[in-house]
């Protein structure tokens, strides 16, 4: 709990020092629908709001000033950006980045997953749309978005990054593994597997912090 009215306070960070959190205050009175559901991020489990204060207070961290209390009309300041920057605004690390084509993006990944598993925050994104040689229709993957990127696998000699849809549906269909992640079955919640190859077609960059 915060104070001075506030009912939540979250740290974020940001260039010049990335070690230095500068502290954003919300109230829990966050934009609805007229079913009572939030309208922007949010929690399947129920009663948890937590995501969407913590969106509410990331309006400050890009606004050039900062808001204590957010409106519903300043939510459009979230929409595009950068993703790695993103990141690490929450983690408190500047950002790095690296090209999906490159020759070690596979290692690169990899250097930064322990069993397969992701062990620092990264995220991915796409090209904003098609080319001649790439056609997002039908692939599941969305164009001009970002992924969570959260492990690997392999099989039957192919490599697989698994990626994360923030939007918990919509799931990659093109080149991708069935079968289970960590648990979970694939695909599923927005969770898939896609071929290395298709990903580094698709996708234009990763990083994290």
């Amino acid at each position: 709990m915060g104070s001075g009215g506030a009912d939540y306070e979250f740290t974020f960070y940001a260039a010049p020092d990335w070690s230095v959190g500068r502290t954003l205050s919300v109230k829990d009175d966050l934009p609805e629908s007229p079913s009572g559901d939030f309208i922007y991020a949010c929690s399947t489990v129920s009663g948890e709001t937590w995501p969407a204060n913590v969106e509410k207070a990331f309006i400050g961290m890009r606004g050039a000033t900062g808001f204590l209390e957010p409106s519903s009309t300043n939510y459009a300041v979230l929409n595009y950006g950068d993703p790695a920057w993103a990141v690490a605004s929450l983690v408190g690390r500047p950002p790095w980045y690296h090209a999906a084509n490159a020759g070690d993006a596979w290692a690169t990944i990899n250097a930064n997953c322990s069993g397969g598993r992701a062990t620092t925050p990264m995220t991915a994104w796409t090209y904003g749309t098609g080319s001649a040689t790439i056609s997002y229709d039908g692939s599941g993957i969305v164009a001009n978005h970002a992924y969570s990127l959260v492990g690997t696998m392999t099989s039957a000699g192919n490599d697989y990054v698994v990626l994360r849809n923030p939007w918990s549906w919509h799931e990659g269909v093109l080149n991708t593994l069935p079968g289970t992640f960590q648990g979970p079955h694939l695909p599923g919640g927005g969770v898939f597997a896609l071929r290395m190859d298709t990903f580094s077609q698709y996708y234009v960059t990763f990083g994290g912090a």
